[in-house]
């Protein structure tokens, strides 16, 4: 009898990833990056005891942080230290936000708004939105926008003179939010967006609506950032430029959550959320670089310039702050090609900080323990779908390459 050999040709495949933003799921306090994944943003508690009562806004003007409570008192924080500032006006129950500031005794707020100038206060038209544009007092509330006179806080002049109106059409929702970009000025509505072109004389101004479709613009989400503007759209996150809305692809695409007013700082837009199994967090993107991640944070009440109000106590986010907080990164599922099994031969990653990479799939789950350093792991793991899911409490923690070998069935 003669025996007959076969040669079996085995094909390996390989899966470099070129874009971990792609392929990522979740990102807990970690940074992730186009090209890289490094340690995220970090909380530093500030040394400052929150009066009792909760705290409605927050603003930061210099090295002073003002704040109001829900009961109406506002607050100045000077090296760690709160003061009370005692107002003439007793009904300030909604400061929507600090103007300007031209000394230590006059602060332009809004509440009614309200103008508060050492002991004097001046009441404005009632108001949710307010912008200062051009030297002009910009107030909304509900579908109407109230335009004032040109003024001067530092020259003492009124700005209550006469307030000029222009309405929004009911079926446009209300108003959330204004943007300025040069010359004009952007009425952001729930389900419009309308342009007012500023002239010499008030009553010339242009006001018209742009030929924008399928908003639904959450409220307190609207953000700007120079030129543009950012707010949440359809639950996604999306950037209005004057001219068109565009939608951002990120982390928070498919994700189940409750939305929170949203904060900045000079280039992060911060959006608090609270998932459907009652995990709060605050979710980053950058602005500059796209940058994104999801930071853990019992406090969704977040404020510009990255502060976080938990019960009693300030919080501040910052990437000086990175510490060896609990971090994670979970890909989305990897396939490889629509056939039934496939066979993840080996991974070949390098981590910038100690870890376990857990590789989950129809086997289960199996862990790997990593050294900071370049690894290359024989798995052999057979499944239709694979999940990879880093995870480590090093506060250097980051992976800059990631190779994936497969094999398919039949193959």
């Amino acid at each position: 009898m003669i025996s007959t050999i076969k040669k079996v040709s085995t094909t390996i495949r390989k899966l470099r990833v070129k874009n971990f933003l792609e392929i990522c799921e979740f990102a807990h306090n970690l940074n992730v990056q186009k090209n890289s994944i490094k340690a995220g943003y970090g909380k530093q508690t500030l040394p400052v005891k929150l009066p009792g009562s909760q705290i409605k806004k927050l603003f930061r003007l210099g090295e002073n942080i003002f704040l109001q409570t829900e009961d109406g008192a506002f607050c100045k924080i000077i090296n760690g230290e709160i003061s009370f500032i005692k107002l003439v006006e007793s009904e300030i129950k909604n400061v929507c936000e600090i103007l300007s500031a031209s000394g230590p005794d006059t602060l332009v707020l809004c509440d009614n708004p309200f103008t508060l100038k050492g002991e004097n206060v001046e009441t404005l038209p009632v108001s949710s939105q307010v912008a200062l544009h051009k030297g002009r007092l910009y107030l909304a509330e509900k579908n109407t926008v109230y335009v004032g006179e040109q003024f001067d806080f530092n020259q003492n002049l009124n700005p209550l003179e006469r307030f000029y109106t222009l309405g929004v059409n009911s079926k446009a929702g209300k108003i959330v939010g204004f943007f300025s970009k040069e010359e004009n000025i952007y009425v952001i509505c729930e389900k419009a967006i309308y342009i007012i072109k500023p002239s010499s004389d008030i009553e010339n101004f242009k006001f018209e609506r742009l030929a924008i479709t399928g908003l639904n613009v959450k409220t307190g989400s609207p953000v700007c950032f120079g030129g543009e503007c950012y707010f949440i759209n359809n639950k996604k996150l999306a950037i209005f430029d004057g001219n068109a809305v565009k939608r951002i692809d990120t982390l928070l695409d498919g994700i189940s959550a409750t939305f929170y007013d949203c904060a900045r700082d000079d280039e992060n837009y911060f959006l608090p959320l609270k998932t459907n199994n009652g995990s709060g967090f605050i979710y980053r993107y950058n602005v500059i670089d796209g940058s994104q991640e999801f930071i853990l944070s019992q406090g969704l009440c977040v404020f510009n310039d990255g502060y976080i109000v938990d019960e009693n106590t300030l919080i501040k986010l910052s990437k000086d702050f990175a510490t060896q907080s609990e971090k994670n990164f979970i890909t989305s599922e990897i396939c490889f090609d629509d056939c039934d099994q496939k066979t993840l031969c080996g991974i070949d990653v390098n981590v910038l900080g100690d870890c376990t990479l857990a590789v989950h799939g129809g086997f289960g789950v199996q862990k790997y323990y990593l050294k900071k350093g370049r690894h290359a792991l024989c798995v052999n793991l057979k499944s239709d779908a694979f999940k990879l899911e880093f995870f480590t409490n090093s506060s250097d923690f980051g992976m800059d390459f990631l190779t994936l070998f497969y094999r398919l069935k039949g193959e």
